[in-house]
């Protein structure tokens, strides 16, 4: 049976985003292209006036690939199968009290090479938005060499249809696709984790093209 995917999907709620970042030169350290060996930022967050304190928090800061989330959240990712990933400690203040809070920083580039470029469906962008129709990707070497030849550094690559080789881990619970696709994609398993455990401040759509 073929494994279902859902798009994992930051709330949007009447205040967004939910934080002010507190720290936003560390947070621009911070890039989905790689991990942190050794020195890691030190982010601290206060929550909007009337923003609700929720499970997974909003924020504009650093990668949008990147989570805030509680201990609650933490310990169901913990347990499960995620994509390489990292945690900063940090904190949520508001008017009468700190709140303990982790960033998870997802960075795993070589997953990317377990796409299927034959049987995946491409199509070209221009400044991410604007759809210029389909598109043949041979490789990920392919789009690099395409991605050279933009001066104006407009040219994108989005996926209408993902297929994976056998190279994919199916066994993992979370992972995205940069730099062609930006959602975050979790197993029915991890989905139905965090619903039972009533997680609050995202959704799950199911996913239309993987």
């Amino acid at each position: 049976m073929k494994k279902k995917y859902y798009i994992l999907q930051k709330e949007t709620y009447s205040i967004y985003p939910q934080v002010d970042c507190l720290s936003v030169l560390q947070a621009q350290q911070i890039s989905s292209w790689k991990m942190f060996q050794d020195v890691k930022p030190k982010l601290s967050f206060r929550l909007k006036n009337k923003a609700k304190l929720t499970d997974v928090l909003s924020s504009t800061a650093g990668p949008f690939t990147d989570f805030l989330v509680n201990s609650k959240v933490k310990e169901i990712f913990d347990s499960s199968h995620v994509m390489q990933h990292q945690y900063f400690e940090t904190s949520v203040k508001t008017v009468n009290k700190e709140y303990e809070y982790y960033w998870l920083h997802l960075s795993q580039p070589n997953l990317i090479d377990a796409l299927s470029y034959e049987e995946s469906e491409f199509r070209q962008t221009e400044w991410e938005f604007l759809n210029k129709g389909s598109i043949n990707i041979k490789s990920y070497s392919h789009y690099t060499e395409l991605k050279a030849k933009d001066k104006e550094g407009s040219f994108g690559v989005s996926l209408d249809k993902i297929a994976m080789t056998e190279k994919f881990d199916r066994t993992l619970d979370m992972f995205f696709l940069l730099p062609f696709d930006f959602n975050i994609y979790v197993s029915e398993t991890l989905k139905d984790k965090m619903e039972s455990c009533g997680i609050k401040g995202i959704s799950f759509p199911s996913s239309v093209i993987f």
